[in-house]
Order: C-alpha cells, then sequence, then structure tokens
C-alpha cells in the first residue's frame, strides 16, 4: 500500500518524477489503484471519474456482492417456493389446488389487478395494439394488457417496441428476483432511479 501512495502522489502530486522515471501515465494509476484515486481525488473529479472505465469495474465488484445480498435475502422466498412445488407431496399439491381454486377470488386483489391494467395503459411504454399484432392475443385493450401483467412478462414478451422485458430483468437482477412485472416496476421504481429499459437506450423514459 505504501509503493501504491507513492506511485499516487507521483501522479497527482506536485513531483512527476516517478512517473517520467518509469514512463506511467496517470491513466495509469487509475487503472491499477482505483480504490486509492477514488478515496483521494477531490469531489469534482470522482463526479467526472465516476462514467471511467476504472470506476465501471468497481462498481462490477459492487454489482456482484449487491447481487448476492439480494439472493441472500430471499433466500427464505425460494425455499418455500421450492418446498411447495419441487419437494411437495401430490396430496399437498391437490389440496393448495383444491383450496385455490374455490378461494381465488379471496386471495387474489382483483382492484390492485385493476390499478395496474390502468397504469400499463396509461403508460407509452405499453402499447396495446403492437402487444396484440406482435403476440397474436385477441380482446380489448385491457385483456391485452392483463395479459401482459400476469402471464406475457413470464415469457419476455415485450410490452411495446420501446421496452425490453429480458434486457430489464437480466440488467437488474434485484428485479429479477422480485414478485413483479418488469415494466410495472420501472412505472414505479426504476423510472424514478434513471434504470435502462432496453440496449443502448437513453437512460429512463
Amino acid at each position: 500500500m505504501e509503493n501504491n501512495n507513492v506511485f499516487y502522489q507521483a501522479a497527482f502530486g506536485d513531483s512527476k518524477k516517478i512517473l517520467k522515471d518509469k514512463n506511467i501515465t496517470q491513466a495509469d494509476v487509475k487503472a491499477l489503484y482505483p480504490e486509492i484515486f477514488i478515496k483521494n481525488t477531490s469531489r469534482s473529479r470522482r463526479k467526472d471519474f465516476k462514467s471511467s472505465e476504472v470506476t465501471r469495474r468497481t462498481n462490477v465488484r459492487v454489482s456482484a456482492s449487491h447481487n448476492v445480498d439480494i439472493y441472500i435475502g430471499n433466500s427464505e422466498m425460494h425455499r418455500d417456493a421450492v418446498n411447495r412445488g419441487r419437494y411437495a407431496t401430490k396430496l399437498a399439491r391437490g389440496i393448495r389446488h383444491f383450496f385455490y381454486r374455490w378461494f381465488e377470488s379471496l386471495l387474489i386483489d382483483s382492484k390492485a389487478i385493476e390499478r395496474d391494467i390502468r397504469r400499463l395503459l396509461n403508460s407509452n411504454l405499453f402499447d396495446a395494439n403492437w402487444y396484440r399484432e406482435k403476440y397474436k392475443i385477441t380482446g380489448s385493450d385491457e385483456i391485452v394488457a392483463k395479459h401482459y401483467l400476469l402471464e406475457g412478462y413470464k415469457h419476455l414478451n415485450d410490452p411495446s417496441a420501446d421496452f425490453s422485458t429480458q434486457f430489464y430483468v437480466t440488467q437488474y437482477s434485484d428485479v429479477a428476483a422480485a414478485p413483479i412485472n418488469p415494466l410495472i416496476h420501472f412505472l414505479v421504481n426504476g423510472q424514478l432511479e434513471k434504470r435502462k429499459i432496453k440496449p443502448s437506450c437513453a437512460e429512463g423514459a
């Protein structure tokens, strides 16, 4: 670490002698010691440096750690889902199916579904005509929106040409792990967080 600090001071301090002797540039120091650079550089420089390639690699490491935290946080949910599915007995599945079939109206919040259908239809990221034609879904705009809300996104259907379901869930692991339609997530949370909605597009909508 001491040698690292020497190189840092040589790169960004008053003297550039060490760099000249060793033919090293500031960019080399940033790449070799990003943590030291971020820690020591000025606030304005940190802001400019945030979008650089070195910070991108640092953020990848942070993102990987974040993904682990998400996985651990959802482990109980995954365990319960596995127990209800893969490791449940036929009797347990049959009983659950029977009760769900008869009490579905009590277990599903239809008003919440209707609210999200309206949210989709009021968004310029859901195109009912485009979706109807692309995925051969018949019915009113409400029926088409409900299909994407509850079924279509599971097959990575896109709600329009302007939003990529597959890109959004692969880009953001917290969305993939959450029990929510990707476009609804974007409209409620992702839009405020300036998340990308398709490859090589401007952030936001």
